[in-house]
């Protein structure tokens, strides 16, 4: 059985050995990459001998990070407010509350990633109603995603239905959609409350999660 045996100056050697068992049916031939690859990358075969260099894949979750409103809202009926001024990142605005690793970037109603990637988005609502119509009392929260950077799409939206009673009557719609992020300059998304005929309130409290949003990336795209 041949090697090839690299001699150091030193005395010692470092070898490089063919497998303990003869290839199966034909010799085996593999073509290095033309240059060396970057930290961290490892070797990565076609399935035909060809090697390239290639990251390693992502293990766990490597970024968590959460958005609240921090003040109530007041909509009319059947108008959609998009989540923008006083929703706002919860670490530093909650006591104990962080997040891990980069975090979002948001500019007015519009969130980017830090990186591409696998993303879960979780997205709760606390909307209440004074009494009055008795139709299509409802509460919704649409989340909306863009992959060009230009038309947003609803694709995920909770609902929950809200009683007609004297007084104020709650609901607390909530969604989860897995986005893949595979462009971080196109990829986006946005946050809407909304509630049918009767007028209403987003609720949002200084120091505590009523409505928020909640990044996890979870894997690689």
């Amino acid at each position: 059985m041949s090697s090839i045996k690299l001699k150091h100056s030193g005395g010692n050697s470092v070898s490089l050995n063919p497998p303990t068992s003869a290839p199966t049916s034909s010799d085996v031939a593999f073509k290095l990459p033309t240059s060396d690859g970057s930290a961290g990358q490892v070797l990565k075969t076609d399935g035909s001998g060809n090697l390239s260099w290639v990251s390693q894949p992502t293990a766990g979750i490597t970024m968590v990070d959460q958005y609240c409103l921090q003040a109530n809202k007041s909509v009319n009926g059947n108008a959609a407010l998009d989540l923008d001024a006083d929703f706002v990142r919860v670490s530093g605005n909650i006591s104990g509350g962080g997040h891990v690793g980069t975090g979002m970037t948001k500019s007015g109603a519009i969130f980017s990633f830090p990186s591409t990637g696998i993303y879960k988005l979780f997205f709760s609502a606390t909307v209440s109603m004074n009494s009055g119509s008795t139709g299509n009392r409802y509460a919704q929260n649409p989340l909306l995603i863009t992959t060009d950077n230009s038309n947003y799409t609803l694709r995920a939206m909770g609902l929950d239905g809200v009683d007609a009673i004297s007084g104020e009557s709650f609901g607390n719609p909530v969604t989860e959609f897995v986005f893949d992020v595979t462009d971080t300059s196109l990829c986006k998304c946005k946050f809407q409350v909304q509630s049918g005929e009767s007028n209403y309130t987003i609720f949002g409290q200084s120091g505590r999660l009523d409505t928020f949003v909640t990044f996890t990336r979870i894997g690689d795209t």
